[in-house]
Parts: structure tokens; C-alpha cells; sequence
């Protein structure tokens, strides 16, 4: 048995119960891969992608592929964009490709938590990506290049190279369609990959052994610094911080993990290193989906999501004060409000006159006193008519309308999501 075949069959055993999608682009890769799991049988099914970039080779290749899954007697699946006119409005045309493939793949591992997409990537490109990765600083998890299985995604031929494709492919007399722009310099990949790489194999011969050794390494590092953040990391997600204590107990590339399984770029952590001398109150702003800011709040980072909606306020007629009053309500007299009674979240000047004090007092005062979290600060909502506030809800609760026994039109308040 041929050592690539042997390695699919003891390697990946678990591919026999899954719903396997192999996306095959016509290439030496991928119609090797489709072969291998044929003969350790594998069943799988071929998906293609045409971008219409490449004129009538890419209808060619579209056709190879179909042919290919049919002499197979596989079932075949294929996604056509015309990506010449989506970049008609600016983009990357490599990064734009890819998006729509990867959506595509996701589509599928939605369907069904046994479907696994197959890609031919082997072992020179896993010595390109880490040389790429390298020239952009992008850490451990980048250098930690692509992994066999991740995310549904499973690449079995990462430890064989390409000329050990090629082998193979030509021992069995497989035919495969080749990509005329991979030999084109345009793009860095392709620089790496037909010039830079082969002189340095000139120079140095065991580059590639090497840089894979040193990629494996870095994913044992990897799986580490996720193993090791993972509670911290949920116990983000639940509560929007994380205390002081635990995040000094951080090693530095440990906080860089952190940030990046929250979806927010490495960059934070050293701007957090300031943030970590600064008063209390201070913030700096960072640009995520969920988070707008994190703040420096009394023993925690606090990360300060997106606003939420603005809850409307229920006013109701009522005969009769209660016996006894709920934190969530509040009765005012509708003789002595001004204007419609509205609700927004509260801003530096405001001020209210609370119940049981003489004068006003500055609502930032209030919730200084009160030593909320900053999150909680940010939250905090005021009830008001066009001249007061009459309710700093949860906090305060001012007296100039506030109803008693003695009231005739007697407004009850409340909060509605």
C-alpha cells in the first residue's frame, strides 16, 4: 500500500463516519486527495467553485471536475460568482475569493454536525503560509499556520509534499487541470512560492523540515495559550470583565490570546498595559462588534458593550397611591409635570432633586456613591419631563412631582423593555 494511502487510512479513520465534502479545484492537490479516499473507502462528495476569473478555463475546469466526480460516481456540487464584477467596486481579489468559499463551507457544516469539508492543502504550502504569516507579525496563532482538523475543516495532507503528490498522482495516472495564474508573480504567494522558496532550498535543504518542526511547535504553544485562557475567556463573555488579578496572572502571549478569541486585535493588549496605570475611569476605545471600549473600573477591565436600546416608559392613570411601592414604579403628580414624560440614558450635566434632600445633585455624583461598574454606569437611565428629572430609575427618585395623598391626577411610571 502506497505510504499516502496507508496514511489516510490509519490517520483518519474518523472521515468513515462523517458526511465528507472534498472542494476540489481540478488542481494535482485536490484530485489526489479525491483518489486517496476513494481507495481507503472514503465516501465523500465534490464541491467546486468557478469564479468565471479565468475565461474559458475556468468553464474547463468547472467541466474537469464535473467529469472527474462522475467517472468517480460521486455526487457534485458547484458555486458560480463572477468575481470580475464584484471587484468592479474595489477589493481584494484573493481575500474576496476566499470569503465566498469559506461562507460557502460554513453553509455546509451548518447543515449537519457531522459534515467535514476536505481541503488538499499540503505540506509546501504549509512552509508558505508560515513565511506569510511571519511578514505580517502575526504571533503565535498565525505561525501556528493550518491544522489538520479545525472547525470542521480537515486537511489530510499536510505532512506530504507537493513533489509527493506528484508521485503519487503519476503512479496512478491521474489527471488534473493546471492553474496557468500560479505561475504569474502578481501576487506574494505566488513570488514566495516560484522564486524566493526555491532559492532558498538552493541554499538551505533542510528549510522545510525545519519551518515545519518549528510550525509544529507552535501549535502545541497554541493549543496551550487556548487551554489556558478558555475559563477566562467565558467568564468574559458572561459578565463583560475581567479582574485585575486575573488578567496580571496572564503571561504577555496569553493576553494576546485572550483578545484574539474575543475577536479583538492584538494591538488592545499593549494599549491595556497603559490602561493598567492609568486613574480609575479611564477608557480607550477599540473597534469590535460587541465592545466599543474598555474602561479601568475599580478592581476589573470592564468592556463596555454597544448601547443597548433605550426601554420606553408605561404611564397608566391610577386612582390610589400603593401600600407598598416597588422599585421598578414610581407615582408622580400629572399636575406638576411639564411637557410629555420621556426616557434616556443620562448625561454629564444632569441633575435631579431627590427625595428627602434640600437643592439638586449632579447624577454622576449619584452614581459615583453608588460605585457602580462602569458598564452599570453606562446604562444608567433617567425619567424626565421637559424641565427635571424626575427619576434616576434604580438610583434616585427626585420630589417636585412626586404624588401624594393629597394628589388628583396620579401618573403611575414604569419600565418596558
Amino acid at each position: 500500500m502506497h505510504d499516502l494511502t496507508n496514511h489516510i487510512v490509519k490517520e483518519w479513520t474518523s472521515l468513515q463516519s462523517k458526511n465528507v465534502f472534498v472542494a476540489c479545484s481540478g488542481g494535482l492537490d485536490s484530485v489526489v486527495l479525491l483518489h486517496l479516499l476513494k481507495g481507503a473507502g472514503i465516501s465523500s462528495q465534490v464541491i467546486h467553485v468557478n469564479y468565471h476569473l479565468r475565461g474559458d478555463d475556468s468553464n474547463k475546469d468547472a467541466d474537469f471536475v464535473s467529469s472527474l466526480a462522475n467517472v468517480m460516481d460521486l455526487s457534485f456540487e458547484r458555486r458560480e460568482v463572477e468575481l470580475e464584477k464584484e471587484l468592479a467596486t474595489g477589493g481584494n481579489m484573493q481575500a474576496m475569493a476566499r470569503d465566498f468559499r469559506y461562507n460557502w463551507f460554513r453553509e455546509i457544516l451548518a447543515r449537519n454536525p457531522d459534515n467535514r469539508i476536505l481541503l488538499g492543502h499540503h505540506a509546501d504550502d504549509q512552509v508558505e503560509t508560515f513565511f506569510l504569516n511571519l511578514a505580517r507579525s502575526s504571533g503565535v496563532m498565525g505561525l501556528s499556520c493550518m491544522k489538520p482538523e479545525h472547525n470542521g475543516i480537515v486537511r489530510p495532507l499536510l505532512n506530504y509534499s507537493k513533489e509527493e503528490l506528484t508521485s503519487y498522482a503519476k503512479e496512478h495516472n491521474l489527471n488534473w487541470r493546471e492553474d496557468k495564474s500560479n505561475s504569474s508573480n502578481k501576487y506574494r504567494r505566488n513570488r514566495l512560492r516560484n522564486e524566493i522558496l526555491p532559492h532558498v532550498r538552493t541554499e538551505i535543504e533542510t528549510i522545510d523540515s525545519s519551518v515545519l518542526t518549528l510550525i509544529s511547535s507552535f501549535q502545541r504553544l497554541q493549543s496551550e495559550l487556548e487551554a489556558s485562557t478558555r475559563e477566562l475567556i467565558e467568564e468574559i463573555k458572561l459578565t463583560d470583565s475581567v479582574s485585575y488579578a486575573s488578567y496580571n496572572a496572564l503571561s504577555s502571549l496569553e493576553r494576546i490570546e485572550l483578545f484574539r478569541q474575543l475577536g479583538i486585535s492584538a494591538k488592545v493588549a499593549i494599549r491595556v498595559e497603559h490602561l493598567k496605570n492609568s486613574e480609575k475611569g479611564k477608557l480607550i476605545e477599540i473597534d469590535h462588534s460587541k465592545y466599543h471600549a474598555i474602561v479601568k473600573d475599580h478592581d476589573q477591565f470592564t468592556f463596555l458593550s454597544e448601547s443597548k436600546d433605550t426601554p420606553s416608559v408605561e404611564i397608566s392613570l391610577v386612582q390610589r397611591l400603593p401600600i407598598r411601592y416597588s422599585k421598578d414604579e414610581i407615582f408622580l403628580d400629572g399636575q406638576k409635570l411639564t411637557g410629555k414624560l420621556q426616557i434616556r440614558r443620562w448625561q454629564l450635566e444632569d441633575r435631579i432633586a431627590p427625595v428627602g434632600m434640600s437643592g439638586s445633585q449632579l447624577i454622576s455624583d449619584i452614581i459615583k456613591d453608588a460605585k457602580l461598574s462602569a458598564q452599570q454606569k453606562e446604562d444608567v437611565l433617567v425619567v424626565h419631563d421637559n424641565d427635571n428629572i424626575h427619576w434616576c430609575i434604580g438610583l434616585k427618585i427626585g420630589r417636585l412631582a412626586i404624588a401624594n395623598k393629597d394628589t388628583e391626577q396620579i401618573l403611575k411610571c414604569q419600565i418596558s423593555a
